[in-house]
């Protein structure tokens, strides 16, 4: 009889099938993913439109620290606060933004 471990012999890891709480990460990602799109749509239209930060990294390519640090900073259009734990940024004032910054 051998002595050899399984990894000595060659032997494969079973992979695991994803779990339900993965598949549940999945879908809600594909639909947090619909509803940025979704947003994006509509403030197409509205310049006055209130965008959330989901939507704003989207759309300018940040993250949602540069983002805070860029407006800290004055390089970054200033959020609508609309509560102590609810920012909301414009439409128009982050596509002048885009546009500005990809003239440059």
């Amino acid at each position: 009889m051998s002595t050899k471990t399984a990894a000595a012999r060659g032997a494969r890891k079973k992979v695991a099938a994803p779990s339900s709480r993965d598949l549940d990460r999945g879908r809600a990602e594909a639909r947090r993913i619909d509803w940025v799109s979704a947003q994006i749509a509509v403030a197409a239209h509205d310049p006055e439109t209130l965008l959330r930060i989901e939507t704003v990294q989207a759309m300018t390519g940040l993250g949602r620290s540069s983002i805070y640090d860029m407006e800290r900073k004055g390089r970054f259009p200033s959020g609508v606060r609309l509560g102590t734990h609810c920012v909301r940024w414009r439409c128009g004032d982050i596509r002048e933004f885009v546009a500005t910054a990809a003239a440059k």
